[in-house]
């Protein structure tokens, strides 16, 4: 009995190490995910930016492109200068087209990652503070100590341990 108990135990802590195993190789998928949601989350923000901008500068082509105008009307300026403005705010209004497209993408992408049933998923006003970057030798040691190839070999390793006391 007492080594039927002695095997059971052992077997048992071989199959727990089998486990942290299996939950340490599981490790690179939920960083996967999680830096997938992380960036479509961003790339919402950087898409809105970039509408704010392209709609920014069409304004301005705008206001270029009636002051050329009044300028051509009152005689004070080629006509070429209103062709340019209206060229110009043309390339513009194109590029604020192709903003606005590429937002609505970045927050279809976004629903797609979360798994919302919406077809978009939009995002706060603002995005978040980014947090104090640490020293490199900071960094290095927290990404040693948190990389999941490092810790699947350790968990491997107590597992073949404990295997092996199973065995002896």
């Amino acid at each position: 009995e007492v080594f039927d108990f002695g095997r059971i135990a052992a077997e048992t802590a071989a199959a727990a190490a089998l486990v942290a195993v299996e939950r340490s190789r599981a490790t690179p998928v939920t960083l996967d995910v999680a830096f997938n949601v992380q960036e479509a989350y961003f790339a919402v923000f950087a898409a809105r930016s970039i509408v704010k901008a392209s709609e920014d500068a069409f304004e301005r082509a705008r206001v270029h492109g009636d002051l050329a105008a009044v300028g051509v009307h009152s005689g004070l300026r080629p006509p070429i200068e209103l062709t340019r403005a209206e060229s110009q705010l043309a390339k513009l209004d194109t590029g604020r087209i192709r903003a606005r497209g590429s937002l609505s993408t970045a927050e279809t992408v976004l629903a797609a990652v979360v798994g919302v049933p919406d077809p978009a998923l939009d995002v706060a006003s603002q995005p978040p503070a980014p947090a104090e970057m640490p020293s490199l030798n900071e960094a290095l040691a927290q990404a040693s100590a948190r990389d999941p190839r490092i810790l699947d070999a350790l968990a491997e390793l107590r597992a073949e341990a404990a295997r092996t006391r199973a065995i002896g």
